[in-house]
């Protein structure tokens, strides 16, 4: 992708946090990426699970959060490091971020999806 590009794609996903709250980039990970990606975070949930420490919520505890994924894979820190990602949050907070977690969400079979749903957890 060229600078110019890049520049145009950033100020394109900005608006659309700004009029919308989130955005979609549709082949920001290629198929490899996100295989490994899913693998790791399935590998993850099946380690909380085997340890007893799975934090499952809603109906029947179908869904699952898992945290401090920065800590359990290198695919995790790919994702966090993506400079496409870093460039969009810099673009709306600065230069000087800091990532202070990664976090997942399962919704299992007859999870509900709604619980998932985008929010803001600090409102400062």
């Amino acid at each position: 992708m060229t600078a110019q590009a890049m520049v145009a794609l950033v100020e394109a996903c900005r608006q659309e946090l700004d009029e919308v709250g989130y955005c979609v980039i549709p082949g920001a990970l290629c198929g490899e990426d996100l295989e490994a990606t899913q693998r790791a975070l399935d590998r993850a949930a099946a380690e909380d699970n085997a340890r007893g420490v799975a934090l499952r919520y809603g109906p029947n505890g179908a869904n699952q959060r898992l945290w401090a994924l920065l800590n359990r894979g290198e695919e995790f820190v790919r994702l966090a490091m993506h400079p496409l990602g870093l460039a969009i949050v810099r673009s709306g907070l600065g230069p000087g971020i800091q990532l202070s977690n990664l976090s997942a969400n399962i919704t299992g079979p007859g999870g509900d999806h709604e619980i998932g749903r985008l929010h803001t957890d600090q409102g400062f």
